[in-house]
């Protein structure tokens, strides 16, 4: 428990300062001294044993995980009570009544059991007591522990933790607003004209919308990403590669391949994880197929986007000017790229096929969706999925054509990475 060691530390640490300044105690009036100390193990005993003893205590109340979550405190329960203020309370020494140090075991054991104070806790307690009936003063009876309980962790799995997923909900409000977007622009007059066969059409287009706006996503997020990391990458280096090369260590297609396959294992294992996660998440085809074939496109963008950013850290050498390019240069292909706008005017049309976001989203459609496939679009009728606009707009074939852009593409930005880079430094004779 990262926090409940912060909470030790930082009082050991506080009495350290206190014996090297020679402070004084304000509670006792003597100079400050350890807490834990006079005898053999104190901190072992006194601190480590009792926090060990909740936890295990805690444990065995989940009886192998057949016990309900709200019954037993588990790590992040602990964890969270030295978020709290109320940390506070156990103070140093840590008093070993607090409730923190309660463990309900009434289910197990048919009784309440009260935690057993340490033996100078108890000692202490008893001159203080003996001392109060001396001077006449009011003894107030300890309050009888109480277990602190769960903190703000909703664990209890039941029917409604469908209705509380996170990811499910934030998809079931974004389709029902998309729903609700498109009723509105019919201007409807009764809830009766939901059934009308265009709004009904309209409506049930919002299902392929969403797992084809999902692709894109994909082909636009993993166009961003790789792009913005690689802008810095030669940046960094140039004083170096200045250093180098001007003595002739070592040629600059050494110091390229190195730096370009050193980063390729890292570059790769990003994306990897997060289309595994993020596929089988969104419902696409649960084939094998479909999701090797995607997630050979993804990391085929990734590299393409990789080049793309090396050319641009390559020609423009500093990092505010290389960042404000790329966000230019990628938000252009963006848009370009036949999802936001399908009808492209020609003078301006053909940027598109210097977009990679273009070519990865076409090839994403294409493990999905075939030529002839349709999706239910109204009462008892189905469209093809070619004829949606936003997959019209650049087709299902042509696989071919992509890939060997996108091969293009990978080859030769990195030549024109290169080809920058040897403005850099004299080589040494």
């Amino acid at each position: 428990m990262p926090e409940c060691l912060c909470y030790i530390f930082h009082h050991m640490a506080s009495e350290l300062h206190g014996m090297l300044t020679g402070a004084v105690s304000l509670t006792t009036g003597e100079i400050v001294k350890p807490a834990y100390g006079g005898k053999s193990e104190a901190f072992l005993t006194d601190v480590v044993s009792p926090i060990y003893e909740v936890i295990r205590q805690e444990a065995m109340k989940n009886r192998d995980g057949t016990t309900d979550h709200s019954t037993w405190r588990n790590y992040d329960d602990l964890n969270e009570f030295f978020w709290s203020p109320e940390c506070f309370e156990l103070g140093w020494p840590m008093n070993s009544n607090h409730d923190f140090f309660f463990v309900d075991t009434s289910k197990d054991d048919k009784e309440k059991k009260t935690p057993t104070p340490n033996r100078n806790t108890r000692e202490e307690d008893n001159d203080e007591n003996v001392r109060d009936v001396e001077m006449g003063a009011n003894v107030v009876k300890p309050q009888e522990p109480k277990w602190l309980g769960k903190t703000n962790f909703s664990e209890i799995r039941s029917f409604w933790q469908v209705f509380r997923s996170f990811d499910r909900m934030w998809s079931f409000l974004i389709l029902s607003l998309q729903a609700m977007i498109i009723m509105a622009s019919h201007e409807l007059d009764s809830p009766l004209k939901l059934l009308d066969t265009t709004v009904l059409e309209d409506v049930m287009s919002i299902f392929i919308t969403s797992a084809v706006g999902l692709l894109y996503f994909l082909s636009c997020f993993w166009g961003f990403y790789p792009v913005f990391e690689a802008i810095f990458t030669f940046p960094q280096e140039r004083t170096m590669l200045e250093k180098e090369r001007s003595s002739g260590t070592y040629r600059l297609s050494s110091f390229f391949m190195a730096l370009t396959l050193g980063d390729l294992p890292t570059v790769l294992v990003l994306p990897t994880a997060f289309y595994t996660a993020v596929y089988w998440m969104a419902g696409l085809k649960p084939r094998p197929g479909p999701f090797l074939s995607g997630l050979a496109v993804t990391l085929y963008g990734v590299l393409c986007a990789q080049g793309l950013g090396l050319v641009i850290g390559a020609l423009v050498m500093d990092a505010k000017s290389a960042n404000a390019l790329a966000s230019v240069v990628v938000l252009v292909f963006q848009l370009t790229s036949g999802f936001y706008v399908q009808r492209m005017p020609g003078f301006i049309g053909w940027i598109r096929y210097g977009s990679i976001m273009q070519y990865t989203y076409k090839l994403y459609l294409g493990t999905q969706y075939g030529p002839g496939q349709t999706y239910p679009c109204g009462p008892g009728r189905v469209c093809h999925v070619a004829d949606f606009p936003a997959v019209q707009a650049v087709g299902l074939g042509g696989k071919g054509v992509c890939v060997a852009a996108l091969g293009l593409m990978l080859v030769g930005y990195r030549v024109v990475a290169y080809v920058a880079l040897m403005r850099i430094g004299v080589t040494g004779k």
